[in-house]
């Protein structure tokens, strides 16, 4: 009887949701900012905000390299995409071992490569 009774509550404990806490990271925070350039036409500028020992890559890299940083950019019938992301800070090129290539990466910290 007490391994049946055992048996019913640790089934009942596995079924039961059970509170999980987990600490949300967001190493990479973005402010965006719209600057005039006439009257019908702006730039939207996304600056990020990187904490130390995280990176973000170059909206523009080489085929075989990681993934691009990438903005997805609705479009209404009040506005248009016109033209593409581009960096506006300009730092050296990173050289990736196991990519064996040459690319930009932003980081939060001196310390990264």
């Amino acid at each position: 009887m007490k391994k049946l009774f055992l048996f019913l509550l640790m089934a009942f404990a596995a079924i039961v949701p059970t509170e999980v806490r987990a600490q949300i990271i967001e190493p990479v925070k973005w402010t965006i900012a719209i600057e005039d350039l006439n009257d019908n036409e702006f730039d939207l500028v996304a600056t990020a905000t990187i904490d130390p020992q995280y990176h973000i890559y170059s909206t523009k890299m080489p085929d075989l390299a990681p993934l691009p940083t990438v903005f997805d950019i609705q479009t209404s019938e009040f506005f248009e995409a016109v033209g593409e992301a581009r960096d506006l800070t300009d730092v050296p090129l990173y050289y990736d071992d196991i990519f064996e290539t040459e690319y930009k990466q932003f980081a939060g910290s001196a310390d990264l490569p």
